[in-house]
């Protein structure tokens, strides 16, 4: 049985991550520059001040304010961004609920060396650090 190219991109259509897409519809967000109104979303998710969310992203407040009059984060500021917005989901999936992955987010963990989960994840490799901590907890590994 031959299969149509449409066909066969519904049959291997990878999983959804975050923002309910596929990672190809996500990849092409990214690269198209996140809009400032997600930014204002994950701060408010979030539930921290916006110098907290600035020095995460490592975006400058007088960047962030030239941001918002074009609307959009270039590539690079929009990847951190949606690296962030993917770690919280994950964290509001593991552990039930927005208000608990806020406060897991915000406070130190002793897996992290006393960091926070939102100050460690200033880097790729930190929010790797805490994926890997989230599929422990979410196990029932002790961390």
């Amino acid at each position: 049985m031959k299969i149509s190219v449409g066909e066969h991109a519904r049959r291997s259509a990878k999983p959804k991550i975050a923002y309910g897409q596929t990672t190809f519809e996500s990849t092409q967000r990214v690269r198209d520059g996140l809009s400032v109104n997600e930014f204002d979303q994950l701060r408010e998710d979030l539930g921290v001040p916006l110098g907290t969310l600035e020095s995460t992203l490592s975006i400058a407040h007088r960047t962030l304010l030239r941001r918002r009059d074009t609307g959009r984060f270039q590539k690079d500021e929009s990847d951190r961004l949606f690296r962030l917005r993917r770690l919280f989901d994950r964290a509001v999936e593991v552990l039930g609920d927005s208000r608990d992955a806020q406060a897991w987010m915000t406070a130190p963990q002793v897996a992290l060396g006393g960091e926070s989960p939102l100050s460690f994840a200033d880097t790729d490799a930190g929010v790797r650090e805490i994926e890997n901590l989230l599929g422990r907890i979410e196990h029932g590994v002790f961390s």
